[in-house]
């Protein structure tokens, strides 16, 4: 997964507990946000820190945005890994009228990993190219494709 020398930077998100439930460490993308990663070996937690304890929906997600609002995540060449089987955890989700970018180039998703996750009231476009789902690894596990997300067909390298 490196581009060049070396082996590709890591993010380690972490799990923990507030106010009485588990909840992932996530960004917060504010009204209309774009991140890249680029050659990156993201690792979610592969279990809960409090395993007596629920997880906060809201919270199993990388990039987290607000109601009403936008945002563009792309991934390529990039590793995702982790995640847990009971709960899914995830890249973005769309919820409260926001609308979630999801692109996808030479990216493996590993695990029990949701591209969108929990997608009820938002819209989603994924876009994927040399997109490899392995270990459980799902594009969605809400909403419908061609109603509240939409894909493009998986194009060979």
């Amino acid at each position: 997964m490196s581009i060049g020398d070396g082996a590709p930077p890591i993010i380690n998100w972490q799990m923990g507990v507030v106010d009485g439930l588990n909840r992932m460490r996530r960004f917060i993308c504010h009204v209309s946000s774009t991140v890249r990663l680029v050659g990156i070996e993201c690792r979610l937690p592969t279990a809960l820190a409090n395993t007596g304890l629920g997880i906060a929906s809201a919270t199993r997600i990388m990039f987290a945005t607000w109601p009403a609002a936008a945002i563009q995540i792309s991934l390529d060449n990039c590793l995702v890994t982790g995640g847990m089987a009971a709960t899914k955890l995830g890249i973005i989700a769309c919820i409260g009228g926001s609308t979630g970018i999801i692109g996808l180039n030479n990216t493996t998703l590993n695990r029990p990993i949701v591209a969108v996750a929990n997608n009820p009231g938002g819209l989603a476009l994924i876009a994927r190219a040399v997109l490899t789902l392995a270990g459980g690894a799902v594009l969605s596990d809400g909403g419908t494709l061609g109603t509240n997300y939409f894909a493009n067909q998986e194009r060979s390298p």
